[in-house]
């Protein structure tokens, strides 16, 4: 199950620390971005897509189950589990 406080950490980890490439940031196997209106985001691994909406709706679309574990072990480890900024 996702978590999502977690996936949304992650997604800020990304935004506030990828490489940013046509409004997409990358950081890792994750690329992040949102809608013009903020009110969604958008968050990928592989060729899963975790879509997260106004009021705390989400929804994940994935081709492969294993991917999704993948995932969702990334998220339960936050973080700690992505690059860090170079200082």
């Amino acid at each position: 199950m996702i978590k999502l406080p977690n996936a949304l950490g992650v997604f800020n980890h990304v935004i506030s620390h990828g490489v940013k490439q046509n409004n997409h940031y990358h950081l890792d196997d994750l690329e992040a971005w949102y809608d013009f209106d903020g009110y969604s985001c958008y968050l990928k691994y592989r060729e899963l897509k975790l879509s997260v909406y106004f009021h705390s709706r989400y929804e994940c679309d994935y081709q492969q189950k294993s991917t999704l574990e993948s995932f969702i072990r990334i998220i339960d480890k936050g973080t700690n589990a992505l690059s860090k900024p170079k200082t």
